[in-house]
């Protein structure tokens, strides 16, 4: 039991550094956009997504803050034959603090170890910002995605993280507890 509390404190402080360094990146981008300077000194920010006009009086879109556009994707995997929604297991309880936490700036989802492919369809949803089911490249570079799992979980931790650099979408971060491979598949 102390291993495994220490694992979890272990990836909860990764997480936290995660969503730290996408923060980061978010306010330094804003900050080298001249134009989200401009709406941000002229506009209060609970109006920041409504229209305004330049000086000239014509209407151009404001600058607002998009939720999908640097949200932090966090994908478990819980081992063995866990229930993905069983509140005793910590790969549960990890996506249920941070979704309680950060409910603005994270997707947090936990899936069975058998059900990647279920796994990978939200993560292409959750990347697909326009809705129109196809991934453009600049979709696949703002993703900001950790994987991780435990037992056979681990497993599908690694397999969903090279699926997805196959289809050159980045992962932050994998962390496996206890890996253990899977009948039928590669060591992992």
């Amino acid at each position: 039991m102390r291993e495994r509390t220490f694992w979890m404190i272990t990836i909860m402080l990764l997480i936290w550094a995660a969503l730290f360094l996408v923060a980061a990146n978010a306010m330094r981008s804003h900050a080298q956009n001249p134009l989200a300077q401009h709406a941000a000194r002229n506009k209060p920010l609970a109006t920041a997504e409504h229209d305004e006009k330049d000086e000239l009086g014509s209407t151009r879109d404001a600058v607002s803050y998009d939720p999908h556009n640097g949200r932090l994707i966090v994908m478990g995997f819980v081992g063995g034959f866990v229930n993905r929604n069983d509140p005793c297991h910590p790969e549960a309880q990890l996506a249920a603090e941070l979704r309680r936490r950060y409910s603005s700036s994270v997707y947090a989802e936990v899936f069975g170890n058998h059900h990647r492919e279920a796994a990978h369809r939200q993560v292409m949803q959750w990347l697909d910002t326009d809705g129109d089911g196809i991934l453009t490249t600049d979709e696949k570079q703002r993703a900001r995605i950790i994987i991780y799992g435990h037992s056979w979980g681990a497993s599908e931790t690694v397999a969903l993280a090279r699926e997805l650099e196959h289809r050159k979408i980045p992962v932050l971060l994998t962390r496996q507890v206890d890996s253990i491979g899977k009948p039928g598949e590669h060591e992992v």
